[in-house]
């Protein structure tokens, strides 16, 4: 049988959650989706039990490394490849009943993009599980590129994970930048929404999104949250090269801003901590830079973003950065 997918799994000290995501493999009905998991120089105990499930599961291979990180780890897999498309998973995470139905399926309908909706569980498996479905703005369809960037967020990693055709990483040498360390997956997406035709969007959701009190995004983290003004550039660097016309959507230009925010400032507002030099230099960043002025800027009279957001890209245009951070402060006490 022909293989239609490949699942792309990089793992690094994942051991306790492999049970969850090899019980969810096996629930799946097709085999024309292969798996392949990258032990990315995991001390615990998960190359072993990679070894022992991959040498019971026939679709399922396992390679070793030693760690390079997660861009990294999920370029071998990518490189090993066979399906008609990629799709990457975190070994936190584990897969819906169906979901290698709903990949065979789309694979026939040939978009270079395939977005779908997720579940979400919070608080770590010991929580109590219940699950909640991802919403999105952009209706079930099939779009050319232009069309889907009229929607709202386009890149919301929480909310949309997404099939690659092979064919488009491959003939445009796409792949991770292993440089960046944060929104990595955005930027991958926008390589290869700038090299593709065809994006589909579909209702379905394939995986379980484990969210973690102690995950990356949530800790604080000065110099690896800062890093994410280097991912933006990346993105930027993308529109110019492919499509410049791209940088000045409104899709883009909200992308800047709720990252920028998110992985940083507000992050850090919402965290209460106390004005630093750390905080200082991100508002310098994003004052310094015309681009990123002009983002803010335009995010205040975007009707479409969310209240919030406006608020606080208003307070970053119009006040000194010490006086807008504590504004955006006692905004999260009130």
């Amino acid at each position: 049988m022909k293989i239609k997918c490949s699942i792309v799994i990089p793992c690094y000290n994942v051991a306790e959650f492999l049970p969850k995501l090899f019980d969810s493999i096996q629930r799946q009905n097709s085999d024309a989706v292969e798996y392949i998991f990258v032990d990315d120089g995991s001390v615990d105990n998960t190359g072993a039990l990679l070894d022992d499930f991959c040498e019971k599961k026939h679709t399922a291979k396992v390679l070793h490394q030693k760690n390079t990180g997660v861009c990294g780890a999920r370029n071998a897999g990518l490189k090993t490849a066979q399906g008609d498309y990629v799709f990457f998973l975190d070994g936190d995470d584990y897969l819906t009943d169906n979901a290698s139905e709903i990949f065979a399926k789309v694979a026939e309908e040939g978009a270079d993009i395939v977005c779908f909706k997720n579940l979400v569980q919070k608080g770590g498996y010991d929580a109590p599980q219940r699950l909640s479905k991802t919403t999105s703005k952009i209706p079930k369809g099939i779009y050319d590129v232009e069309s889907f960037l009229t929607f709202d967020y386009i890149a919301s990693a929480g909310e949309v994970f997404r099939l690659y055709r092979r064919q488009i990483l491959t003939e445009n040498q796409i792949a991770f930048d292993e440089n960046l360390s944060m929104g990595e997956v955005t930027a991958f997406f926008i390589h290869c929404l700038v090299n593709s035709q065809k994006i589909q969007m579909c209702d379905d959701a394939v995986m379980v999104y484990l969210v973690r009190p102690n995950s990356i995004s949530r800790t604080v983290k000065f110099d690896k949250d800062y890093s994410i003004f280097d991912t933006l550039d990346q993105i930027q660097d993308y529109c110019d090269t492919y499509s410049p016309v791209l940088k000045s959507t409104a899709a883009i230009k909200r992308i800047v801003v709720t990252f920028s925010l998110g992985f940083t400032i507000n992050k850090y507002a919402k965290s209460g901590l106390p004005w630093c030099i750390e905080i200082a230099r991100c508002f310098d960043r994003i004052n310094k830079d015309k681009y990123y002025r002009k983002c803010f800027s335009r995010m205040v009279f975007d009707s479409k973003a969310r209240r919030e957001t406006r608020a606080i890209s208003l307070m970053i245009t119009l006040f000194p950065a010490r006086i807008a951070y504590n504004l955006m402060k006692t905004k999260k006490n009130s």
